[in-house]
C-alpha cells in the first residue's frame, strides 16, 4: 500500500496541500475578512472534478481571487523535478483520469501533441483534408486550405461555402 504524502500546492504555499495520491485540501489558517477582521477558517478537503475535457480540475483561492487549477499539474509541479523548463505534463498512458506520479512526465507541446497522435487521442491533421474539385476547370485541390488561397477566399469563408452555411456561388465543391 503507497503512504499518503503531502507537498504545498507551488503558488499557493501555506494555503493548500496536494498528495501523491491526487488529495487537495486547504490548511487551517486566520484570513482577513473584508471589514478588517479576522477569522479562522479550517482546513477542509477540496472538491475535484471532471471537467468537459474529461481532467480532473477543482478551484483554489488567494488574495480574494479564484482560480481554476488542473489536478495532474498541480501534482507534477509538487512531486516532478522539471529541470528543463517544460511547459506541459503529459499522461503517458493517455488516461487523463489517471494522475499518480508514475505516469505524469514534463513535456514541450510538440512532444505532447506527438504522444497524443501515437496514442490514437487525436487524429493527425494531414489525414483530415478534404480534396476540393473546380467543376469549371476540373482542377483538384488537395485541400480547402489550398482551394481558398487559389481562389482568394478566406479560409472561414470558404469551409462555410463547402459545408453549406454560406450559398456556394461557386464552381469548387468537396471532394466525395
Amino acid at each position: 500500500m503507497i503512504q499518503e504524502t503531502w507537498r504545498d500546492v507551488v503558488g499557493y504555499e501555506g494555503l493548500y496541500l496536494i498528495s501523491n495520491l491526487g488529495n487537495l485540501k486547504s490548511i487551517d489558517r486566520i484570513i482577513k475578512t473584508k471589514d478588517g477582521t479576522c477569522s479562522f477558517r479550517k482546513g477542509r478537503n477540496i472538491t475535484i472534478r471532471k471537467n468537459n475535457f474529461g481532467y480532473y480540475e477543482s478551484r483554489v483561492y488567494k488574495n480574494g481571487k479564484k482560480k481554476s487549477v488542473f489536478l495532474h499539474r498541480i501534482i507534477a509541479e509538487a512531486f516532478i523535478p522539471n529541470p528543463n523548463g517544460l511547459p506541459q505534463v503529459d499522461h503517458i498512458n493517455g488516461d487523463k483520469r489517471d494522475n499518480r506520479i508514475c505516469n505524469l512526465r514534463w513535456v514541450s507541446r510538440s512532444q505532447n501533441m506527438k504522444a497524443a497522435y501515437e496514442l490514437g487521442l487525436c487524429k493527425n491533421p494531414r489525414h483530415n483534408r478534404r480534396q476540393v474539385i473546380d467543376t469549371c476547370t476540373n482542377k483538384v485541390y488537395s485541400s480547402m486550405l489550398e482551394a481558398a488561397k487559389a481562389n482568394d477566399i478566406p479560409y472561414g469563408a470558404f469551409k462555410s461555402l463547402m459545408y453549406g452555411v454560406s450559398r456556394n456561388n461557386t464552381c469548387l465543391q468537396l471532394a466525395a
